[in-house]
């Protein structure tokens, strides 16, 4: 099925009374999954209604390579296999909402409100660092080795208008060392 095409997709059978239509829907790389999220806390597989490991899916990534969707949802993070759909929870501790792959796909970058960077390897799922930082906002270099961490701080906020730093760290995964920092006024 070519999902390009609206008119070859069959028409989806859920019962559409106590299903809402998706808030989002990202596909694969190759264009052969389509993955949505809702407000009833499920993952919806083409044709195959399921309920979502993650509770609320919040975003979605998918790998460079569509062979892996990292998705982080209300009860945790954690990665699918494009091709069967396997589960491999990665995190049910940290309340995360940005993802980010390496450009090669072998690692995974997640960031949120506990102040903290996680980094996985990937297909292994194996935690590589946990980088302290202040940023909510992670995106890998393209080799994986470091990681830019965004954070904004709202320094005057005055009766027209709001003043925000917005600061870059630059971190190396393998050591956890800054590498340097950016500041915007």
């Amino acid at each position: 099925v070519d999902i390009n095409q609206p008119e070859a997709l069959p028409a989806i059978s859920a019962p559409s009374a106590t299903i809402p239509p998706p808030a989002a829907t990202p596909t694969a790389p190759s264009g052969s999954w389509l993955i949505t999220n809702d407000t009833l806390d499920s993952v919806e597989l083409l044709y195959a209604y399921r309920t979502s490991p993650l509770g609320r899916i919040w975003r979605g990534v998918w790998s460079p390579d569509g062979q892996w969707l990292a998705a982080v949802g209300s009860t945790g993070t954690a990665l699918f296999d494009a091709k069967t759909l396997t589960l491999q929870p990665l995190d049910n501790s940290n309340p995360f909402w940005h993802l980010s792959f390496s450009a090669d796909g072998s690692r995974l970058a997640a960031a949120g409100s506990a102040k903290v960077v996680h980094v996985w390897d990937i297909p292994s799922g194996n935690l590589v660092r946990v980088l302290e930082s202040t940023g909510e906002l992670a995106t890998l270099s393209p080799d994986g080795r470091a990681v830019a961490v965004v954070t904004y701080s709202i320094v005057d906020q005055g009766p027209d208008n709001t003043l925000v730093t917005t600061e870059v760290q630059l971190l190396a995964v393998d050591s956890g060392k800054k590498i340097n920092t950016l500041t915007f006024k």
